[in-house]
């Protein structure tokens, strides 16, 4: 969080997403073999921390949490379910969940209601978000078309192009390396420099930032009837009973509601540790081959889905925090800036 100097001295927010930080990362950092001084500094020394983490939603799918992220609820609500569009058929040519949620508000529409700058970049399911300097995650093929695409629903239109006359191009969302990430950041600062300082004597800001290498690179190394409801179930329950299919939940649609996400299923599968469900359609039900060294989407009761949680700037307390959730975030923020989101299913913290 950074505070900056406006006429009604609100502070001004600055939410940065690093997708995949879990909170050993921050404070094992000696028994890791990692050294993060800039996090330790001001965040570890000198903010408020979850030494235990945050605990996600389910499912813990990157999409899914970052609308979560931003709603302040679960994906049963918000309507976000996994990061790729339910596509059997193939008819949607690959399409990921890139758009804001419609069924609830989100921190940038309300910031901006409520007499703040509101700015996003790089952000998941940030397409069409309502918000004055929005620099979305999209991407078709990787190439300079992606950045027509995204300017095209960027706001205000233009911003993506102006952009990268000064950075080269926009990392999209294809680039998950360091170097994507190195763009991101010249993106974020840019949006900082460019739009934000101009005009922050009028009002605060709020923006929200993503950066995704490092949950890249922990993945490289690290139908509706009753008769095929019940055919299913058959199924399930015999995967299930097997010790080896690694299957450890079989959940029905109310039951995976009350946890908070597919209210529409017939039946979800959580996997075991050390298994891992894919949407492959031809081979053999189990592999042995390794796709992944590591993966979203497992159990959120799961300490491995845990993820970090920081906050620092002037008048947060510094220490730690216990029970902490993900939809904990949009209203804690909202707290700060003094308003409340009324979709919010979360806790502001600092009450």
């Amino acid at each position: 969080m950074l505070q900056t100097a406006n006429k009604n001295n609100n502070p001004s927010i600055l939410l940065v997403s690093v997708d995949a930080l879990k909170p050993e990362f921050v404070f094992e950092q000696e028994r890791l073999g990692v050294n993060l001084p800039t996090i330790t500094k001001y965040f570890v020394e000198n903010g408020l921390t979850a030494p235990d983490g945050m605990k996600s939603v389910f499912p813990t799918f990157t999409y899914p949490c970052h609308q979560s992220m931003i709603t302040g609820t679960n994906p049963a609500t918000h309507k976000t379910y996994n990061n790729g569009i339910f596509d059997p058929t193939g008819e949607h040519l690959g399409a990921w969940h890139w758009f804001v949620s419609t069924e609830v508000k989100t921190l940038w529409e309300a910031a901006k209601e409520n007499g703040y700058w509101s700015a996003s970049v790089a952000f998941p399911t940030s397409v069409g978000a309502n918000g004055d300097f929005i620099a979305p995650e999209f991407w078709w093929d990787g190439s300079s078309l992606d950045s027509r695409f995204i300017d095209a629903v960027a706001k205000p239109q233009g911003i993506i192009l102006e952009m990268e006359k000064e950075i080269g191009q926009y990392a999209g969302g294809l680039d998950l390396t360091d170097a994507g990430d190195a763009q991101r950041g010249k993106a974020a600062l840019w949006m900082l420099r460019n739009k934000i300082a101009p005009v922050i004597s009028e009002k605060p800001f709020f923006m929200s930032a993503y950066f995704a290498s490092f949950d890249e690179s922990a993945h490289v190394n690290g139908v509706h009837s009753k008769e095929a409801a019940a055919a299913l179930k058959t199924v399930v329950d015999q995967l299930l009973s097997d010790p080896q299919s690694g299957i450890m939940e079989v959940l029905t649609g109310e039951e995976a509601e009350k946890r908070g996400g597919f209210p529409e299923a017939a039946y979800v599968l959580v996997s075991e540790k050390g298994y891992e469900l894919r949407d492959d359609v031809i081979g053999d039900y189990c592999r042995t081959t390794l796709t992944q060294k590591a993966q979203h989407g497992y159990n959120e009761n799961f300490p491995e889905m845990r993820a970090s949680f920081m906050l620092t700037g002037e008048g947060i307390r510094k220490g730690h925090i216990d029970d902490v959730r993900l939809i904990d975030v949009a209203p804690t923020l909202a707290g700060l800036m003094n308003f409340i989101l009324p979709d919010a299913e979360g806790r502001n913290l600092l009450k």
